[in-house]
């Protein structure tokens, strides 16, 4: 095993934190937040504090950090290793709030984003404003991306190019509303994908835990959405999140 230095990422200082008092979210951001390979394992792709950064495989050494994806928060690469999909929040410029307030933002999902990275030319070609994304997925054929989205509590299927919504997926029912669509998967056909949701409390704005609020279909499950269809055809209880 071998550890690698990420430039201009450090621990926060700073002391504990308590529930009334105001913080940037720049002084809550963990060191680094998401990870992803290109499909050659020559390149993986990390979101720090200091921006995305790049990582040569061979050498162990950052070569690379862009510091205007400082906002990115998930990411994923395409299969033919040309595109990666970043997941942004303008949360840093939202100044300072409680811990309260930042968790009821996060969970209201607003001020998402999604950006489009070139690998070759290490340029962003594209940005959309959207919902907040908790997970991001590329189909095996690269013709379609899977974004969860806290906003509209769905499964955004997004055209790779335009960064155009094809199709939204509610993944709420008459029973399921109070939660965050987060992790995506895909199967490697491309009919399926997976989405994993957890309960959140509408009053307090916490995440609940499944021990607390009864691990249901109706409130820690996975989604299986058929991506031709584009509908749910199946919420797989959880026990746990």
């Amino acid at each position: 095993m071998r550890s690698i230095r990420l430039p201009g990422v450090s621990p926060h200082k700073s002391g504990a934190k308590t529930a009334t008092g105001k913080y940037t979210y720049e002084s809550l951001l963990p060191c680094s937040s998401a990870v992803a390979c290109t499909p050659d394992g020559a390149l993986v792709l990390v979101l720090s504090q200091a921006g995305l950064q790049v990582i040569d495989t061979a050498s162990a050494e950052v070569v690379r950090t862009l510091p205007e994806l400082r906002s990115g928060n998930e990411v994923a690469v395409s299969f033919d290793g040309k595109h990666a999909f970043i997941a942004t929040v303008d949360s840093l410029t939202r100044g300072k709030h409680t811990m309260l307030e930042w968790v009821k933002m996060s969970i209201a999902g607003v001020g998402g984003g999604l950006a489009l990275l070139d690998l070759e030319t290490w340029q962003v070609v594209k940005r959309v404003k959207c919902g907040e994304v908790g997970g991001i997925a590329v189909d095996p054929d690269d013709s379609r991306i899977f974004c969860s989205d806290f906003k509209l509590k769905a499964l955004r299927i997004v055209d790779p190019v335009t960064l155009a919504d094809i199709a939204v997926v509610s993944l709420k029912s008459a029973k399921a509303q109070y939660f965050q669509p987060r992790g995506v998967g895909v199967l490697p056909d491309g009919s399926k994908a997976y989405v994993v949701c957890a309960a959140v409390m509408p009053t307090s704005g916490q995440m609940t835990s499944a021990a607390t609020a009864g691990a249901t279909p109706d409130l820690f499950f996975c989604a299986v959405v058929k991506t031709e269809s584009q509908e749910v055809i199946k919420r797989i209880p959880l026990e746990a999140y």
